[in-house]
């Protein structure tokens, strides 16, 4: 049976609210979940829990922790910085169990940006990607619209973001969907681009409208730049809700069974299975 622990993690930037989500058995890796963005990530527990329970029951230890100034973590998220992110994921890396088995990276939208840097910093064996947003510049764009949309029904507000960005080059936070967007978050943001260590392998996951599923134009690109820069990917795209922003809490089970697929068969499934008891 899949045992689920909650702990705190006394992190650089302060006290993380971990959730372990263990296999009965011993572990055959471990996955490290990088989570969405704002709103966007409190949209996805649902989903992020069906899917970590369904890894630790294939024999996966998974790590959920909320960023700091997010969920129960410590600190405000007006404070908050893509670096301090990804150095406390880095540090958890060191923390918790020994690497001598494998470790994922399974980030969620611009989680998978987190991840990409992650590895980047502190090594891995493989990237989960969830929807992956590649370009944090466009995200950026469409964080700021949230705001635009509401500033809309309010009877007022610009027709672009352009105002936007001038109040954060001049220093001044913006308060969007709930949520306080600093300068030093809106640069970090606009420079993050989806480039994971080299060589490393990776699924990518999307979500599909299309009654056949495919992925979007500009995911194929990104894939297939990934490809000729030496990584071996797996790209599939499947049917159901973009959980991360319906209005009602949805579930994808198409995507945690591909998740659990990806993962026993990536490149370091030779590794895995050589673990299994």
């Amino acid at each position: 049976m899949v045992r689920i622990e909650p702990r705190y993690l006394d992190a650089p930037g302060g006290r993380l609210f971990c959730l372990d989500v263990m296999p009965a058995g011993p572990a055959r890796g471990y996955v490290f979940h990088l989570p969405a963005f704002a709103e966007e990530m409190n949209k996805s527990r649902r989903m992020v829990s069906l899917a970590a329970r369904a890894l630790a029951d294939a024999g996966w230890h998974v790590f959920i922790v909320d960023p700091l100034g997010s969920g129960d973590s410590e600190g405000d998220f007006g404070d908050a910085s893509l670096a301090s992110w990804v150095t406390d994921a880095a540090w958890c890396r060191q923390q918790l169990p020994a690497a001598d088995l494998p470790w994922v990276w399974w980030g969620l939208r611009s989680g998978a940006l987190l991840a990409s840097q992650a590895s980047q910093q502190a090594g891995g064996d493989a990237l989960l990607l969830w929807q992956p947003v590649s370009a944090g510049k466009l995200f950026l764009t469409q964080f700021l619209r949230m705001r635009l949309a509401t500033e809309s029904l309010a009877g007022g507000g610009a027709a672009d973001t352009k105002p936007l960005r001038a109040m954060l080059d001049a220093g001044e936070s913006l308060e969007v969907g709930g949520y306080m967007l600093s300068p030093a978050m809106a640069r970090e943001l606009e420079l993050a681009e989806l480039k994971p260590a080299a060589g490393l392998p990776l699924c990518w996951l999307e979500i599909s409208a299309r009654e056949e599923p495919e992925l979007l134009p500009a995911s194929r690109q990104r894939v297939d730049a990934l490809r000729a820069a030496g990584h071996d990917v797996q790209a599939s795209a499947h049917n159901g809700p973009m959980f991360w922003q319906s209005l009602e809490i949805s579930e994808v089970p198409a995507l945690v069974d591909a998740s659990v697929a990806a993962l026993a068969s990536l490149s370091l499934a030779e590794a895995v299975d050589g673990v299994v008891a």
